[in-house]
């Protein structure tokens, strides 16, 4: 399997990069993040990759470790200058800022997010997150037609599944469960990303159709059964619709 042969790796090549970098990544797919985070470390010592920085701003930010998240982005970009995922990678960190500083910054913030931003798209207009997060940059400043137009025009020329996560959210804020739905569907993909099948639950849900709801959750569920959020999700939806009883007595 794919860990004896990664210990093989190790005891041929001890110390080498992209081995160390495979293990770190298999142990933070495990949750073991103290134990993955040094080995790329260690990895990035050794060479010079900016996507293996980003992937490690990734889980810095996830950690809630703004500094060393920053410092991993200007790494990649100092690697390579002009790449699209750290600019919005950047991008995404100045925004998140926007709501910690006082007002008379967050104008100044605001801007410098939406120029990565942009930055990012003329460098790859494919390029994920981006349109997304210029549109909470939109909502911030209370324009919901701008973020709404920028929004479609991202799912319906690129299937962009952040944006339509997005826009499902602002679509049933304005009580248009049934549009988000559409929107969500509309994309054609499978069911193996969280918050794009938490989006579509909740639209259903909030459609009145929980039977459509529990349906998706429980097509998530085989598809990607070590997902815990879509376990618990499914757990609270066959709660709330009355059958978790149907399921015990049918394991019985």
């Amino acid at each position: 399997n794919s860990n004896q042969d990664l210990v093989a790796a190790e005891s041929l090549a001890p110390g080498d990069p992209s081995v160390l970098f495979a293990r770190c990544v298999a142990d933070m797919d495990q949750g073991l993040f103290d134990l993955g985070v040094p080995k790329c470390e260690q990895a990035l010592a050794k060479q010079e990759d900016p996507m293996a920085r980003l992937m490690l701003a990734e889980v810095a930010m996830g950690l809630e470790q703004q500094v060393k998240a920053v410092q991993r982005v200007e790494e990649a970009l100092k690697a390579e200058p002009g790449l699209p995922e750290a600019l919005v990678l950047k991008g995404l960190l100045v925004a998140q800022r926007i709501a910690q500083v006082p007002d008379g910054q967050k104008a100044q913030l605001k801007t410098e997010a939406r120029q990565l931003l942009e930055d990012a798209l003329k460098a790859d207009p494919k390029a994920p997150r981006a349109r997304a997060t210029l549109a909470k940059l939109l909502l911030l400043d209370k324009d919901d037609a701008g973020a709404e137009t920028l929004l479609r025009k991202a799912v319906s020329e690129f299937k962009d599944v952040e944006a339509a996560v997005v826009l499902a959210d602002l679509l049933r804020s304005q009580k248009k469960d049934a549009d988000a739905v559409t929107v969500l569907e509309g994309l054609g993909r499978p069911l193996d990303d969280d918050a794009y099948v938490l989006a579509l639950v909740s639209a259903h849900m909030g459609a009145g159709k929980p039977d459509k709801a529990l349906e998706v959750v429980d097509a998530a569920h085989k598809l990607v059964p070590g997902s815990r959020q879509v376990a618990m999700l499914r757990a609270q939806l066959l709660a709330k619709t009355g059958k978790l009883k149907e399921i015990g007595r049918a394991h019985v």
